[in-house]
């Protein structure tokens, strides 16, 4: 049976109880406070659905009590990013939190082992900014290299060397056409 039924039916039997409890005070005018079978009822109803009886319990435990903040030692930090494999500055992390009197906006800090959490993400998202940034400008940077080699070579003209090349191979193509294929 899920809670919600188990509340549900809880309800009903409590609805009930108060109905008969009603019909057998007849027409009192005045009905007492305590009514022995309206509590009897309840009670057996609390028995037989443990779950919305805890549900009800829990509700009146009231907030779970935390430990209040100890700012950690430099040392202590440091240790903690060398264990969990960080690469953020451990000093700039604790300076940072120092000057800031150990608050995140308004709030005291909880945890500063989240924060160090926070931190690595931060610095691993920079980093992965600055590398695809890198990339660009390594891509663009080969792009005008490229540019202005073309544009060095268009100027300086074709080589010596490729130039004599074109023209035996012209003159090798003419003697061969002439000749009608029939080489001497």
């Amino acid at each position: 049976m899920t809670d919600e039924a188990a509340g549900k039916l809880t309800a009903a039997i409590i609805r009930l109880a108060d109905a008969l409890a009603t019909a057998k005070e007849g027409n009192e005018k005045e009905s007492s406070p305590y009514n022995p079978l309206k509590e009897k009822a309840r009670e057996e109803t609390l028995s037989q659905t443990p779950s919305a009886g805890a549900r009800v319990r829990a509700r009146k435990t009231g907030p779970k009590v935390r430990a209040a903040f100890a700012k950690p030692a430099v040392e202590e930090v440091a240790a903690h990013v060398r264990e969990k494999g960080y690469t953020f500055d451990a000093d700039e992390f604790w300076n940072f939190y120092e000057s800031k009197g150990w608050r995140i906006g308004s709030h005291v800090m909880k945890s500063w082992q989240s924060a160090c959490v926070t931190w690595q993400k931060r610095y691993n998202r920079d980093a992965r900014r600055e590398a695809e940034r890198q990339a660009h400008i390594d891509a663009r940077m080969d792009e005008r290299e490229a540019e202005r080699r073309r544009l060095m070579d268009s100027r300086r003209g074709p080589d010596p060397d490729e130039m004599r090349r074109t023209k035996i191979d012209r003159g090798l193509k003419l003697i061969d056409e002439l000749m009608g294929g029939r080489h001497v």
